[in-house]
């Protein structure tokens, strides 16, 4: 699970983890997660930006 959040999966395995109730108890998972997306979108938007 975790590299395909890092290979740019983050939003989809935060919000399969949020919906089907997996791994929400793991503390890596429940921050860790929503961290590298929020790290990805704005990535994003600083190179949609430039």
């Amino acid at each position: 699970m975790w590299f395909i959040t890092i290979i740019g999966g983050a939003i989809g395995t935060t919000l399969g983890m949020w919906l089907f109730r997996h791994k929400t108890k793991h503390i890596s998972f429940k921050w860790g997660f929503p961290f590298i997306a929020i790290l990805q979108v704005l990535l994003l938007f600083y190179y949609l930006i430039e």
